[in-house]
């Protein structure tokens, strides 16, 4: 599958989110693409190769990048109902990590 602009960003160490305001927006990666419409939510794993471009003027959209967690699927891109999965396990996470430190 072709890049937007015929080459790919990858963020090593650096995962990637991507939430759509206005317009649409088209992600691409080796293997699959989406558009993303006003709302939608796209979560990017350190080391995908990737691309978006906007698909109208009126595209407007904010990217989030944040230090990689270990054990995440490089392979696929991931949904909003999976994103907020995984948003609750940091959480959980971050919870018993800041414990750790307080003890």
């Amino acid at each position: 599958m072709e890049s937007p602009q015929n080459t790919f960003d990858v963020h090593e160490g650096v995962e990637e989110a991507i939430y759509s305001m206005k317009g649409r927006l088209k992600v691409v990666t080796p293997n699959e693409n989406c558009i993303l419409k006003p709302g939608g939510f796209v979560w990017i794993p350190a080391g995908m190769p990737h691309a978006s471009r906007p698909l109208d003027d009126r595209a407007v959209f904010i990217a989030i990048y944040a230090p990689a967690r270990s054990g995440r699927d490089r392979n696929r891109l991931v949904s909003a109902r999976e994103s907020k999965r995984i948003a609750r396990e940091i959480v959980k996470k971050s919870a018993l990590w800041r414990g750790t430190l307080q003890k």
